[in-house]
């Protein structure tokens, strides 16, 4: 191989990693194009599953939830227990 190949073999090669390094163009959907996909419901999320749709985290911290009130009730039964044993006078 002369050097006069060598040097088109390079230039070929460095023409062709430069070409790989252009960024590819960023494509930004239009603003009613955002707007139509966010309002029609999506397929599938609604069709073909059993599953209870997310409501948030209530939903997904349910036994979490339960727990919570169940210790919120019983808060508030303690301190109307307290309130009728000391009726009303605090305790020092």
């Amino acid at each position: 191989m002369t050097k006069t190949e060598q040097n088109n073999a390079f230039k070929t090669a460095a023409a062709q990693r430069t070409a790989e390094m252009q960024p590819t163009p960023v494509v930004r959907e239009s603003f009613e194009a955002m707007q139509a996909r966010a309002q029609k419901p999506d397929p599938v999320k609604t069709e073909g599953t059993t599953e209870v749709p997310n409501s948030g985290v209530a939903a997904f911290n349910d036994p979490m939830r339960q727990r919570f009130e169940a210790m919120e009730a019983q808060k508030e039964k303690d301190i109307k227990e307290y309130v009728k044993q000391s009726d009303g006078k605090p305790k020092v």
